[in-house]
């Protein structure tokens, strides 16, 4: 009997492991890379434009932004005449771009330029039917966003520096003598 659960709890276990990523689970969408999952669940949306609640079988899959990151989403379903949209939600749940509802077929495309904050943002894809699709996000590497923040950072510490090195201009001969110069 011990043995029969044993292997009952192995082969559950592995076939969650090697189970493929669902959409909304912590691994989320990376810029570059291809994510695929299925929609399966119903759920509304405020849609931009749109006074009522967009309601769809959809999907929400996480993906990390930072402030002024400009990204664009390709997302293809499968199926015959399904029908697809993508919107984006910023880290308050707030719906900040967004295609346009139920109309595109097959595939679709949503731009994001220059997002407000950084955090964890959440793009939702949502079809007439349900069933599997693909999505990818193309935009600067992340690491040409660091660079520019560092850039960024590296021009407000050269001001800093010399506005520090006006004022000891100022204050030194106050003193009447040299203090020590870096």
């Amino acid at each position: 009997m011990f043995r029969m659960l044993s292997a009952i709890v192995a082969v559950t276990a592995g076939a969650l492991l090697l189970s493929p990523l669902r959409a909304g689970e912590k691994a989320g969408l990376k810029i570059g890379e291809k994510f695929e999952a299925e929609i399966n669940e119903t759920k509304s949306y405020g849609w931009p434009g749109f006074v009522d609640s967009f309601t769809g079988y959809a999907a929400e899959i996480p993906i990390s932004l930072k402030a002024g990151q400009s990204v664009v989403f390709s997302v293809t379903v499968i199926g015959k005449d399904r029908k697809v949209s993508v919107g984006l939600q910023d880290p308050t749940g707030k719906m900040i771009a967004a295609t346009s509802r139920n109309t595109l077929i097959k595939t679709a495309q949503l731009a994001a330029e220059e997002v407000n904050a950084t955090g964890t943002y959440k793009v939702v894809v949502i079809s007439d039917r349900i069933g599997p699709f693909s999505i990818r996000a193309v935009g600067p590497a992340s690491e040409e966003v660091e660079v520019k923040a560092l850039e960024d950072r590296l021009v407000k510490l050269r001001q800093e520096i010399a506005d520090i090195e006006a004022k000891l201009k100022v204050l030194r001969p106050k003193l009447g003598k040299t203090l020590r110069q870096p």
